[in-house]
Protein backbone atom coordinates (compact mmCIF):
# COMPACT_ATOMS: atom_id res chain seq x y z
CA UNK A 1 0.00 0.00 0.00
CA UNK A 2 1.44 3.44 -0.68
CA UNK A 3 2.18 5.24 2.38
CA UNK A 4 3.05 9.07 2.27
CA UNK A 5 6.69 8.43 2.69
CA UNK A 6 6.90 6.52 -0.25
CA UNK A 7 5.37 8.33 -2.74
CA UNK A 8 7.13 11.70 -1.69
CA UNK A 9 10.18 9.27 -2.54
CA UNK A 10 9.22 8.33 -5.78
CA UNK A 11 8.35 11.98 -7.20
CA UNK A 12 11.65 13.49 -6.14
CA UNK A 13 13.27 10.82 -7.13
CA UNK A 14 11.24 10.78 -10.72
CA UNK A 15 11.85 14.39 -10.47
CA UNK A 16 15.49 14.81 -9.93
CA UNK A 17 15.99 11.93 -12.87
CA UNK A 18 14.24 14.41 -15.09
CA UNK A 19 16.06 16.78 -13.91
CA UNK A 20 19.27 15.39 -14.65
CA UNK A 21 18.32 13.75 -18.43
CA UNK A 22 17.74 17.23 -19.13
CA UNK A 23 20.79 17.93 -18.19
CA UNK A 24 22.55 15.85 -20.30
CA UNK A 25 20.74 16.87 -23.53
CA UNK A 26 23.07 18.85 -26.16
CA UNK A 27 21.97 22.14 -26.45
CA UNK A 28 22.29 21.47 -30.54
CA UNK A 29 19.94 18.56 -30.19
CA UNK A 30 17.53 21.00 -28.21
CA UNK A 31 18.14 23.98 -31.06
CA UNK A 32 17.19 21.25 -33.18
CA UNK A 33 14.16 20.36 -31.71
CA UNK A 34 12.93 23.64 -30.87
CA UNK A 35 13.34 23.95 -34.97
CA UNK A 36 11.36 21.58 -35.83
CA UNK A 37 8.19 23.10 -33.19
CA UNK A 38 9.08 26.59 -35.15
CA UNK A 39 8.78 24.89 -38.88
CA UNK A 40 5.70 22.90 -37.75
CA UNK A 41 3.66 25.57 -35.98
CA UNK A 42 4.02 27.94 -39.67
CA UNK A 43 3.91 25.15 -41.81
CA UNK A 44 1.13 22.79 -40.87
CA UNK A 45 -1.52 22.84 -43.51
CA UNK A 46 -4.00 21.30 -41.25
CA UNK A 47 -5.68 23.33 -37.84
CA UNK A 48 -5.48 19.72 -36.09
CA UNK A 49 -1.77 19.34 -37.08
CA UNK A 50 -1.40 23.55 -36.10
CA UNK A 51 -3.10 23.16 -32.84
CA UNK A 52 -0.68 19.73 -31.82
CA UNK A 53 2.27 21.76 -32.57
CA UNK A 54 1.18 24.76 -30.67
CA UNK A 55 0.51 22.91 -27.63
CA UNK A 56 3.99 21.37 -27.87
CA UNK A 57 5.55 24.81 -27.74
CA UNK A 58 3.64 25.56 -25.07
CA UNK A 59 4.84 23.01 -23.02
CA UNK A 60 8.36 23.69 -23.77
CA UNK A 61 7.87 27.74 -22.63
CA UNK A 62 5.82 26.79 -19.73
CA UNK A 63 9.08 25.27 -18.18
CA UNK A 64 7.87 22.32 -16.71
CA UNK A 65 10.62 21.68 -14.52
CA UNK A 66 9.75 24.76 -12.93
CA UNK A 67 6.20 23.54 -12.32
CA UNK A 68 6.99 22.08 -8.80
CA UNK A 69 7.50 26.26 -7.33
CA UNK A 70 3.16 26.71 -8.27
CA UNK A 71 3.18 23.05 -7.18
CA UNK A 72 4.32 23.96 -3.72
CA UNK A 73 2.62 26.96 -3.10
CA UNK A 74 -0.22 25.00 -4.20
CA UNK A 75 0.14 21.86 -1.87
CA UNK A 76 0.74 24.83 1.25
CA UNK A 77 -2.68 25.95 1.49
CA UNK A 78 -4.20 22.60 0.41
CA UNK A 79 -1.89 20.12 1.18
CA UNK A 80 -1.60 16.50 1.19
CA UNK A 81 -0.63 15.57 4.95
CA UNK A 82 -2.85 11.91 4.82
CA UNK A 83 -2.81 9.60 1.99
CA UNK A 84 -6.35 9.38 2.38
CA UNK A 85 -6.57 13.34 1.77
CA UNK A 86 -5.26 13.36 -2.06
CA UNK A 87 -7.05 9.17 -2.33
CA UNK A 88 -10.22 10.92 -1.72
CA UNK A 89 -10.20 14.41 -2.99
CA UNK A 90 -12.14 15.98 -5.34
CA UNK A 91 -11.75 16.17 -9.06
CA UNK A 92 -11.55 19.95 -8.45
CA UNK A 93 -8.55 19.71 -6.14
CA UNK A 94 -6.55 18.40 -9.32
CA UNK A 95 -8.19 20.29 -11.57
CA UNK A 96 -6.60 23.07 -9.68
CA UNK A 97 -3.21 21.80 -9.15
CA UNK A 98 -3.13 20.97 -12.94
CA UNK A 99 -4.10 24.61 -13.52
CA UNK A 100 -1.32 25.75 -11.14
CA UNK A 101 1.25 23.77 -12.93
CA UNK A 102 0.58 23.99 -16.79
CA UNK A 103 -1.88 26.90 -17.91
CA UNK A 104 -0.50 29.85 -15.09
CA UNK A 105 2.85 28.64 -16.10
CA UNK A 106 2.52 29.11 -19.83
CA UNK A 107 0.80 32.46 -19.55
CA UNK A 108 3.51 33.34 -16.92
CA UNK A 109 6.05 32.59 -19.63
CA UNK A 110 4.94 32.79 -22.54
CA UNK A 111 4.12 37.01 -21.22
CA UNK A 112 8.21 36.77 -20.54
CA UNK A 113 9.42 34.98 -23.35
CA UNK A 114 7.43 37.15 -25.77
CA UNK A 115 9.28 40.64 -24.66
CA UNK A 116 12.49 38.85 -24.10
CA UNK A 117 13.49 37.37 -27.58
CA UNK A 118 16.62 39.31 -28.23
CA UNK A 119 17.91 39.19 -25.05
CA UNK A 120 17.65 35.45 -24.67
CA UNK A 121 19.20 34.60 -27.41
CA UNK A 122 22.35 35.71 -25.62
CA UNK A 123 21.59 33.95 -22.87
CA UNK A 124 23.85 30.67 -22.31
CA UNK A 125 21.36 29.34 -19.70
CA UNK A 126 18.53 29.27 -22.11
CA UNK A 127 17.64 26.62 -24.71
CA UNK A 128 16.22 24.24 -22.87
CA UNK A 129 13.54 22.46 -20.32
CA UNK A 130 14.88 24.06 -17.57
CA UNK A 131 15.19 27.72 -17.84
CA UNK A 132 13.20 28.37 -21.05
CA UNK A 133 13.59 28.52 -24.43
CA UNK A 134 14.86 30.85 -27.20
CA UNK A 135 15.04 31.08 -30.65
CA UNK A 136 11.22 30.72 -31.64
CA UNK A 137 10.24 34.02 -33.13
CA UNK A 138 7.54 36.76 -31.70
CA UNK A 139 4.86 35.16 -34.41
CA UNK A 140 4.87 31.80 -32.87
CA UNK A 141 4.98 33.32 -29.41
CA UNK A 142 1.93 35.58 -30.41
CA UNK A 143 -0.42 32.10 -30.95
CA UNK A 144 1.15 30.39 -27.43
CA UNK A 145 0.34 33.61 -25.86
CA UNK A 146 -3.69 33.57 -27.24
CA UNK A 147 -4.04 30.02 -26.43
CA UNK A 148 -2.84 30.53 -22.74
CA UNK A 149 -5.13 33.05 -22.47
CA UNK A 150 -7.73 31.08 -23.91
CA UNK A 151 -6.99 27.84 -21.61
CA UNK A 152 -6.51 30.30 -18.51
CA UNK A 153 -10.04 31.37 -19.33
CA UNK A 154 -11.57 28.02 -19.69
CA UNK A 155 -10.42 26.90 -16.51
CA UNK A 156 -11.32 29.67 -14.72
CA UNK A 157 -14.73 29.48 -15.72
CA UNK A 158 -14.76 26.08 -14.97
CA UNK A 159 -13.87 27.25 -11.07
CA UNK A 160 -16.59 29.57 -11.24
CA UNK A 161 -19.36 27.35 -12.60
CA UNK A 162 -18.56 23.57 -10.92
CA UNK A 163 -17.03 25.14 -7.84
CA UNK A 164 -19.18 28.58 -7.23
CA UNK A 165 -16.26 30.79 -6.37
CA UNK A 166 -17.48 34.24 -7.46
CA UNK A 167 -16.86 35.12 -10.91
CA UNK A 168 -15.87 38.67 -9.30
CA UNK A 169 -13.36 37.19 -7.16
CA UNK A 170 -11.77 35.25 -9.99
CA UNK A 171 -11.92 38.40 -12.59
CA UNK A 172 -10.32 40.58 -10.28
CA UNK A 173 -7.79 37.42 -9.18
CA UNK A 174 -6.97 37.06 -13.17
CA UNK A 175 -6.73 41.18 -13.56
CA UNK A 176 -4.32 41.15 -10.52
CA UNK A 177 -2.34 38.25 -12.62
CA UNK A 178 -2.38 40.10 -15.48
CA UNK A 179 -1.21 43.40 -14.16
CA UNK A 180 1.82 41.70 -12.19
CA UNK A 181 2.80 40.78 -15.77
CA UNK A 182 2.26 43.52 -17.38
CA UNK A 183 4.29 45.86 -14.63
CA UNK A 184 6.76 43.41 -15.25
CA UNK A 185 7.36 42.15 -19.01
CA UNK A 186 5.51 45.16 -20.63
CA UNK A 187 4.92 48.59 -19.62
CA UNK A 188 7.44 49.98 -17.17
CA UNK A 189 9.09 46.21 -17.74
CA UNK A 190 10.24 46.31 -14.34
CA UNK A 191 12.31 43.42 -15.12
CA UNK A 192 14.62 45.74 -16.34
CA UNK A 193 14.91 47.67 -12.85
CA UNK A 194 14.91 50.68 -11.48
CA UNK A 195 16.37 48.45 -8.29
CA UNK A 196 14.24 47.34 -5.90
CA UNK A 197 11.34 47.39 -8.14
CA UNK A 198 12.19 44.52 -10.30
CA UNK A 199 10.95 42.14 -7.57
CA UNK A 200 7.48 43.49 -7.61
CA UNK A 201 6.00 40.63 -10.47
CA UNK A 202 7.68 37.73 -8.57
CA UNK A 203 5.66 37.91 -5.92
CA UNK A 204 2.58 37.46 -8.41
CA UNK A 205 3.37 33.83 -7.35
CA UNK A 206 1.68 34.70 -4.60
CA UNK A 207 -1.63 34.51 -5.80
CA UNK A 208 -1.77 30.92 -5.87
CA UNK A 209 -3.00 31.28 -2.12
CA UNK A 210 -6.45 32.89 -2.54
CA UNK A 211 -6.58 30.80 -5.51
CA UNK A 212 -6.07 27.70 -3.77
CA UNK A 213 -7.91 28.34 -1.01
CA UNK A 214 -11.05 29.54 -3.07
CA UNK A 215 -10.81 25.75 -4.79
CA UNK A 216 -10.38 23.25 -1.80
CA UNK A 217 -12.44 25.59 0.20
CA UNK A 218 -10.12 26.12 2.98
CA UNK A 219 -8.51 28.86 5.23
CA UNK A 220 -5.70 31.19 4.15
CA UNK A 221 -2.83 31.24 5.14
CA UNK A 222 -1.10 32.88 8.18
CA UNK A 223 1.08 35.95 7.84
CA UNK A 224 4.10 33.91 8.91
CA UNK A 225 3.61 31.53 6.20
CA UNK A 226 3.51 34.77 3.17
CA UNK A 227 6.58 36.41 4.74
CA UNK A 228 8.25 33.30 4.79
CA UNK A 229 7.65 32.63 0.95
CA UNK A 230 8.28 36.56 0.20
CA UNK A 231 11.71 35.62 1.56
CA UNK A 232 11.82 32.97 -1.13
CA UNK A 233 10.66 34.96 -3.72
CA UNK A 234 12.58 37.92 -3.55
CA UNK A 235 16.03 35.64 -2.74
CA UNK A 236 15.20 33.30 -5.80
CA UNK A 237 14.99 36.30 -7.99
CA UNK A 238 18.20 37.99 -6.62
CA UNK A 239 19.88 35.00 -7.52
CA UNK A 240 18.35 34.30 -11.04
CA UNK A 241 20.08 38.49 -11.54
CA UNK A 242 23.48 37.07 -10.45
CA UNK A 243 23.05 34.03 -12.84
CA UNK A 244 22.14 36.60 -15.54
CA UNK A 245 24.32 39.45 -14.45
CA UNK A 246 26.66 39.78 -17.90
CA UNK A 247 23.68 39.22 -20.15
CA UNK A 248 21.88 42.35 -17.98
CA UNK A 249 24.76 44.01 -18.09
CA UNK A 250 25.17 44.15 -21.98
CA UNK A 251 20.78 44.70 -22.36
CA UNK A 252 21.65 48.07 -19.91
CA UNK A 253 19.23 46.69 -17.20
CA UNK A 254 19.16 48.52 -13.74
CA UNK A 255 17.91 44.54 -11.49
CA UNK A 256 19.72 44.87 -8.02
CA UNK A 257 22.12 43.10 -8.64
CA UNK A 258 23.48 45.48 -11.53
CA UNK A 259 22.87 48.22 -8.86
CA UNK A 260 24.63 46.35 -5.80
CA UNK A 261 27.49 44.38 -7.98
CA UNK A 262 27.74 40.62 -7.46
CA UNK A 263 29.40 40.67 -4.14
CA UNK A 264 26.46 42.96 -2.25
CA UNK A 265 23.98 40.97 -4.12
CA UNK A 266 25.56 37.86 -2.69
CA UNK A 267 25.77 39.50 0.64
CA UNK A 268 21.91 40.49 0.54
CA UNK A 269 21.32 37.01 -1.01
CA UNK A 270 22.44 35.27 2.50
CA UNK A 271 20.61 38.29 4.51
CA UNK A 272 17.26 37.10 2.62
CA UNK A 273 17.86 33.58 3.55
CA UNK A 274 18.59 34.15 6.75
CA UNK A 275 15.38 35.50 7.10
CA UNK A 276 13.56 32.55 5.82
CA UNK A 277 15.32 30.62 7.77
CA UNK A 278 14.66 32.14 10.96
CA UNK A 279 11.01 32.45 10.39
CA UNK A 280 10.96 28.12 9.42
CA UNK A 281 12.76 28.22 12.72
CA UNK A 282 9.97 29.71 14.70
CA UNK A 283 7.07 29.17 12.97
CA UNK A 284 7.67 25.78 11.12
CA UNK A 285 8.99 22.23 12.03
CA UNK A 286 12.17 20.69 11.53
CA UNK A 287 11.84 19.96 7.72
CA UNK A 288 11.04 23.57 6.95
CA UNK A 289 13.80 24.71 9.02
CA UNK A 290 16.38 21.75 7.58
CA UNK A 291 15.57 23.20 3.60
CA UNK A 292 16.21 26.85 4.76
CA UNK A 293 19.42 25.52 6.85
CA UNK A 294 20.30 24.08 3.79
CA UNK A 295 19.79 27.34 1.39
CA UNK A 296 21.50 29.39 3.58
CA UNK A 297 24.77 26.89 3.56
CA UNK A 298 24.41 27.28 -0.18
CA UNK A 299 24.14 30.64 -0.46
CA UNK A 300 26.77 31.34 1.96
CA UNK A 301 29.16 28.74 0.36
CA UNK A 302 28.65 30.60 -2.52
CA UNK A 303 29.90 33.72 -1.32
CA UNK A 304 32.77 32.75 -0.01
CA UNK A 305 33.82 30.26 -2.87
CA UNK A 306 33.07 33.16 -5.90
CA UNK A 307 32.02 36.06 -4.48
CA UNK A 308 32.41 38.08 -7.14
CA UNK A 309 32.03 36.20 -9.99
CA UNK A 310 28.98 35.19 -12.23
CA UNK A 311 28.60 30.93 -11.77
CA UNK A 312 29.26 28.82 -14.44
CA UNK A 313 27.38 26.56 -15.78
CA UNK A 314 29.11 23.84 -13.83
CA UNK A 315 28.89 25.77 -10.53
CA UNK A 316 24.92 26.22 -11.11
CA UNK A 317 24.96 22.62 -11.61
CA UNK A 318 26.65 21.77 -8.37
CA UNK A 319 24.61 24.10 -6.54
CA UNK A 320 20.93 22.53 -7.80
CA UNK A 321 22.80 18.98 -6.52
CA UNK A 322 23.91 20.32 -3.48
CA UNK A 323 19.88 21.73 -3.02
CA UNK A 324 18.45 17.75 -3.80
CA UNK A 325 18.27 17.11 -0.39
CA UNK A 326 16.59 20.40 1.21
CA UNK A 327 14.14 19.97 -1.93
CA UNK A 328 13.03 16.29 -0.21
CA UNK A 329 12.98 18.02 3.44
CA UNK A 330 10.85 20.61 2.01
CA UNK A 331 8.46 18.43 0.10
CA UNK A 332 8.59 16.33 3.10
CA UNK A 333 7.78 18.89 5.71
CA UNK A 334 4.73 20.52 3.58
CA UNK A 335 2.97 17.20 3.48
CA UNK A 336 3.25 17.21 7.22
CA UNK A 337 3.08 20.73 8.37
CA UNK A 338 -0.21 21.61 9.66
CA UNK A 339 0.18 25.44 9.02
CA UNK A 340 1.41 24.41 5.50
CA UNK A 341 -1.77 21.61 4.88
CA UNK A 342 -5.37 23.77 4.80
CA UNK A 343 -6.51 20.39 3.42
CA UNK A 344 -5.13 18.08 6.15
CA UNK A 345 -7.87 16.37 8.06
CA UNK A 346 -10.70 17.85 5.92
CA UNK A 347 -13.43 15.36 5.49
CA UNK A 348 -14.11 14.23 1.36
CA UNK A 349 -16.72 11.34 2.62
Amino acid sequence: MLTRASVCVCVCVCWWVFFLLIMRRTRKGLEKELGWMKSSVVKNRTVWEGVMSIVKVSVLVSRPVLWCITCWLYFCVAGVGDEKVWMQAPQEYYVGLFYVCFPLNLLVYAWNDYDDLQVDLHNPRKGNYLQGTKGIPNRVLEKVLVFAVLVNVAFLSYFSFSIGIPMANLALWFVSLCMFNYLYNSGPRLRRGPAPLDFVGPLGYLLVFPLASWINNVPHVPFPTIFFHVCIIIRSQLWGQVIDYNCDLDAGRQTTAIVLGITHARTLLVGLVAAEFFVALTCFDFFISAFSFICLLASLFERVLYPAKQPTLKQLIFSSLFMFPGALLLLWGVWNQPKFSGILGADYS
